[in-house]
């Protein structure tokens, strides 16, 4: 995936209460805003321990990690605000789900704005072709279903499919083993629950193996 960063417009009013994020592109896309340094004043949702420390790196203060998924950071967000309250969904242009219509369902108040795009690239790069062919690469980390089908689809077109089909795949979710199984991989292990953390300890897995 190419990722490319936004600047979305972003009204002075209403007010923000806080921010959510669902991937650490987010928090780059966010330290890049001409409005940044308001940002930072405000508390930061995240929906993993992975974005959240990437929140705390870029300097926001108040970081609450719902370490799990969507549903876990409605949850949060449902615990935490006051009904009524703002929340900026810093947003990718590409997303699954529909969170700002659940957080608006549970009665908070979301303005989405995208802060980020990624577009599949074409094929693989030479360098990563030649270490797929070569069996210098050991697994394959899969963090959502729209880059599995990138990584699929690339790889086909880079002539290498076939060798990479057998080389195991550690999944972050079941919809992102999804194009892998389609494509018919050998090996396809997913993480128990969809986090980093989680998806990392796999490759002990493979690497005992």
């Amino acid at each position: 995936m190419k990722l490319e960063f936004l600047t979305p417009d972003i009204a002075e009013s209403p007010t923000i209460d806080a921010i959510a994020i669902t991937s650490a592109n987010a928090v780059a896309g966010l330290a890049l805003h001409p409005r940044f340094a308001v940002f930072l004043l405000l508390p930061v949702f995240a929906v993993g321990d992975r974005s959240a420390e990437m929140a705390r790196q870029a300097g926001f203060a108040g970081v609450t990690s719902a370490a799990g998924d969507a549903d876990d950071l409605v949850r949060l967000l449902e615990a935490e605000l006051d009904i009524s309250m703002t929340v900026l969904y810093a947003a990718g242009r590409d997303r699954t789900g529909d969170l700002a219509a659940r957080l608006e369902n549970a009665g908070l108040q979301v303005i989405t704005a995208e802060f980020y795009k990624s577009e599949a690239i074409d094929r693989l790069d030479d360098k990563t072709i030649a270490d797929v062919t070569s069996g210098h690469i050991d697994c394959v980390l899969n963090y959502s279903a729209r880059s599995s089908a990138a990584l699929v689809n690339a790889a086909e077109r880079s002539a290498c499919l076939a060798a990479l089909r057998h080389i195991p795949a550690l999944a972050i979710s079941d919809q992102a083993a999804v194009p892998l199984r389609n494509a018919g991989w050998r090996s396809v292990i997913v993480a128990p629950n969809p986090t980093e953390a989680a998806l990392l300890a796999l490759i002990s897995t493979i690497t005992a193996a």
